[in-house]
């Protein structure tokens, strides 16, 4: 395996674990918007934030799926 390899190997587990911190977050500003730990205002500007991050996640793990459906096409491609 070389160092492309391990690369295609860790990048889609940070990715996914970055989308389950992102959504951890949002839970949390939500609880604490509905405790009163924050306003209204903070809330809409903080978890605005994080929606943008997440999208930009969903965007890259996509963008994942498909080069991996294309890598796996290109190899049954080879081996006909």
């Amino acid at each position: 395996m070389g160092i492309a390899d391990e690369k295609i190997i860790i990048f889609p587990v940070r990715i996914i674990t970055q989308k389950k911190e992102i959504d951890r977050i949002i839970e949390g500003l939500y609880e604490d918007k509905i405790s009163g730990v924050i306003n209204e205002e903070r809330f809409i500007k903080m978890s605005n934030r994080f929606e943008d991050e997440q999208l930009e996640v969903k965007q890259q793990i996509k963008n994942l799926e498909k080069k991996k459906w294309k890598s796996q096409r290109c190899q049954r491609l080879i081996k006909i």
